[in-house]
């Protein structure tokens, strides 16, 4: 069922959750179907949803030292973290 179009020109949409899986979902118009079934929706506040909301929030960008040291693990490319000790061996 169609709520409302976004400010980027999708589309917000729900269905029955046994069918989509999720309560609401943005959508390509391209791959909406439009029908002439009309259901009412007068009890249904969307004003929340906007593109905000679906936003992800952003990281901090890591440096490349940042990545490879985390904390006192070392992060060797092959996955296991191993912890840093310092050699003796000058």
């Amino acid at each position: 069922m169609f709520l409302k179009a976004l400010t980027n020109g999708i589309l917000l949409v729900t269905g029955p959750f046994k069918v989509n899986g999720v309560p609401l979902r943005r959508v390509n118009a391209r791959y909406v179907i439009a029908t002439s079934t009309t259901v009412d929706l007068t009890g249904v506040n969307v004003d929340k949803f906007d593109d905000n909301y679906f936003a992800r929030e952003k990281e901090a960008k890591k440096s490349k030292e940042e990545k490879l040291f985390k904390g006192d693990k070392v992060t060797v490319r092959c996955g296991i973290s191993t912890p840093y000790i310092p050699s003796t061996e000058r």
